[in-house]
């Protein structure tokens, strides 16, 4: 098995989400670092690095982010935050397309990429190239709006 077959597991919102290891540079636990989240950005090694604030686009009021992932996606590396890793996890059958009910509110399907299972609960798997894409989306409309 590969990276693709591997899912970085995190709580979030009080749910299971779950990024391909693939797309996971580098995991940040916040309570031992000095990175500050200013302006969508995040200062790491010297470099400012694009955040995308995913409780916001999974419409989730407790946005208690204890660590920093810096992800990768087709265009550029990012950086996001969860609550809590769960751990790694193989998976060994495709993604399913199908949400279950408890997570329909929650989840946004322009950034699903999958759903499996973890402790018999749904995992749903973010597409990091459609986060990014449609964060960038959504910033040029705002920028627009205040012209």
């Amino acid at each position: 098995m590969n990276d693709r077959n591997k899912i970085l597991i995190c709580t979030f919102c009080g749910y299971y989400i779950g990024f391909e290891i693939r797309f996971t540079k580098q995991i940040i636990n916040l309570k031992h670092s000095n990175i500050s989240i200013k302006n969508d950005t995040i200062k790491f090694n010297n470099k400012k690095i694009p955040f995308v604030n995913i409780f916001r686009h999974f419409n989730c009021d407790n946005a208690n982010g204890n660590f920093i992932l810096i992800l990768n996606s087709e265009r550029e590396i990012f950086s996001t935050s969860v609550s809590k890793i769960e751990g790694i996890i193989q998976v060994e059958s495709e993604m399913n397309q199908e949400i279950a009910d408890g997570l329909q509110n929650l989840t946004i399907y322009d950034y699903l990429r999958g759903v499996i299972l973890f402790n018999e609960l749904p995992v749903v798997v973010v597409d990091t190239n459609k986060l990014l894409g449609n964060t960038r989306k959504k910033r040029e409309k705002e920028e627009q709006k205040k012209r």
